[in-house]
Parts: C-alpha cells; sequence; structure tokens
C-alpha cells in the first residue's frame, strides 16, 4: 500500500513537471505563455513583441495609412465633409498613434468581453509543447484553442492576429484609394470655382 502511495506521488510529481509553465521565447509553449500573460495584463508593448513581424510591420502600415488619411482629411476636406469622412472608423482606430494603440483599439471589445481572471489564464495556457513542423508551430491551449507560431531567429512569434491585421489593412488600403479620389476631385472642384 505504501508503495503504491508513493507510486503515485512520483506520477503526480512527473504529470506536473510536464506541464510546466515556462515563459522562454525560444520554445513555442514559452512563446504561448508570454502571449497569455500580455494579453491578461493588457500590456500592448508586449503583446506586440510576442507577434510575428508580418504583423507587426503590418501594424507599422496600417498606423502611417490612418495618420496619412486623418491629416489628409483634415488639411484639405471641406468642413462640411469631415465629419463624415472622420467617422469613416472607429473612433479609437482612427485616432491610433502608433501600433500600441491600434492593437488596443483592434482587441478593446474582445478584451472586454474577456476581463482579467484566472479561468483566462488556465485557457490560455498550454496543454502540451506544441507540434513543430517547417519553422511552424500549433500550440493547443487548455480551452482547446489552437495558436500558430513561427520561428523568428532564435525566438517563437504569434500568427495569431496575422489575418485581421492583414485584412483591416487592406480595409486601410481601399479607403486610401477612395480618399485619393475624393482629394483629386475636391481639387477639381475648388480650381473650377476660382
Amino acid at each position: 500500500m505504501q508503495s503504491t502511495i508513493k507510486f503515485g506521488f512520483v506520477l503526480i510529481l512527473l504529470s506536473c513537471g510536464a506541464c510546466s509553465d515556462t515563459i522562454d521565447p525560444t520554445v513555442p509553449d514559452g512563446a504561448m505563455h508570454l502571449l497569455r500573460d500580455a494579453i491578461a495584463k493588457r500590456d500592448f508593448k508586449s503583446l506586440i513583441g510576442q507577434l510575428s513581424q508580418r504583423t507587426r510591420i503590418d501594424l507599422d502600415t496600417s498606423v502611417k495609412l490612418l495618420n496619412d488619411q486623418r491629416q489628409a482629411i483634415q488639411a484639405f476636406y471641406p468642413p462640411e465633409y469631415k465629419i463624415g469622412a472622420l467617422g469613416v472608423y472607429p473612433r479609437a482606430i482612427f485616432a491610433a498613434q502608433n501600433s500600441h494603440d491600434l492593437m488596443k483599439a483592434y482587441l478593446a471589445e474582445r478584451l472586454r468581453k474577456h476581463p482579467p481572471s484566472a479561468g483566462l489564464q488556465f485557457g490560455l495556457t498550454s496543454r502540451d509543447r506544441g507540434l513543430v513542423v517547417d519553422g511552424r508551430a500549433t500550440i493547443t491551449t487548455h480551452s482547446g484553442e489552437q495558436f500558430v507560431f513561427v520561428k523568428e531567429e532564435a525566438e517563437w512569434k504569434s500568427t495569431v492576429f496575422e489575418a485581421t491585421v492583414g485584412a483591416n489593412l487592406d480595409l486601410l488600403k481601399a479607403n486610401q484609394t477612395i480618399l485619393e479620389e475624393n482629394l483629386s476631385t475636391l481639387k477639381a472642384m475648388k480650381k473650377a470655382a476660382d
């Protein structure tokens, strides 16, 4: 009986050791835990540091387009058209001055629905070390979600927001084209009026 208890205790220790909560970005589950911690703490600087290079580039490009659009509307749109033009995007997105602000604006609604909690922390904890194939790692969390990470230099970076940020960038580019057409029309109208 005593050896059965010792054996059971050893199994518990071994199983807990296999589920260690590493925060080492050079291993996929460690990168997942860094991402989880950044989300739980609402630390957007750290969160952006955990994202893939493609996501970070798309965020920076988005911020530049938003800044250019905001400045063009302020400088060239007549007052009666500014309100409509400035209302194309949600206020927090259009006001974003940097990638941290923009990421915060993109995630605001989701984060409001999921306040920091032990349940969120547990749900975003990896349940395994991850499956690595061709420089991509798939991590399954306790909530059953799968997160994909890519190896960039020596660290694993998350692709979780890549598609969303990319789709939003495509919308920003489409709106940039419309803005340029509108500015051209406004200049033509002003020239005709002079």
